[in-house]
């Protein structure tokens, strides 16, 4: 089975595991601002689903530490369901956390945040108005992050 099927297994089939380990799904991070923010039905839905389907949600976040209660009741107040919250010291911070935290798929909006995540963990870039201009059709990045291909 290929890397891209067993991954989809995982998302799809409650309780999978190609090591046949009973009730080891996948570990999934998402991010709030700009990501869960901008489609706070959606993630509801992604997150209740992940989870009924034995994987586990992990919330890494770049925000204010003394904040977290307030940030627990907007995830559910929008009806997020997750099993942790991780708050990173940087932007930077949250791919390495990535690594640290054993993550199998990462959803975030920001390219600072993402370029740190290591190579096996597959990553789901939110496109929103912060990165990306609707009008010209084209994404949004420094010159530091982006390499164009011309």
């Amino acid at each position: 089975m290929s890397k891209r099927q067993t991954l989809w297994a995982k998302c799809v089939t409650p309780g999978y595991d190609e090591n046949n380990v009973e009730g080891k799904g996948m570990k999934i991070a998402l991010d709030i601002d700009g990501t869960i923010s901008e489609r706070p039905e959606f993630f509801a839905l992604l997150s209740v689903a992940f989870r009924q389907a034995g994987h586990f949600i992990l919330v890494l976040t770049y925000r204010d530490p003394n904040r977290v209660d307030a940030t627990k009741a907007q995830l559910a107040g929008w009806g997020i369901e997750f099993d942790e919250l991780v708050i990173a010291g940087s932007l930077q911070a949250k791919g390495e956390l990535c690594g640290l935290h054993g993550v199998d798929m990462f959803f975030d909006d920001q390219d600072e945040c993402i370029v740190t995540v290591p190579e096996s963990v597959l990553v789901c870039k939110i496109r929103n108005g912060g990165n990306f201009d609707f009008s010209r059709q084209r994404w949004l990045s420094t010159a530091q992050l982006t390499h164009l291909i011309r």
